[in-house]
């Protein structure tokens, strides 16, 4: 699934948790060419969601999840 030459972010579904409202594979080409899972949660940037705490502890269970089922990515977004 990971194509460089795909520059339109992947969509990922069938993925759920409380806290996470949207998730997307993007290729960045900050520094050099790297796959990002951008994870948008559902609150605001000036709250403090209680499923936060969750999202962090759940997120090796939630990366392992989005790579079988995607495949690879180098970095993991949290906004």
């Amino acid at each position: 699934m990971n194509d460089m030459t795909n520059l339109m972010p992947t969509k990922i579904s069938g993925i759920s948790h409380p806290a996470i409202a949207d998730m997307y594979l993007k290729t960045s080409f900050d520094q050099k060419a790297e796959y990002v899972l951008i994870v948008e949660t559902n609150g605001g940037k000036d709250d403090v969601d209680p499923y936060i705490l969750d999202l962090i502890l759940d997120l090796e269970t939630l990366k392992e999840q989005v790579r079988r089922k995607v495949g690879h990515f180098d970095r993991v977004d949290i906004r």
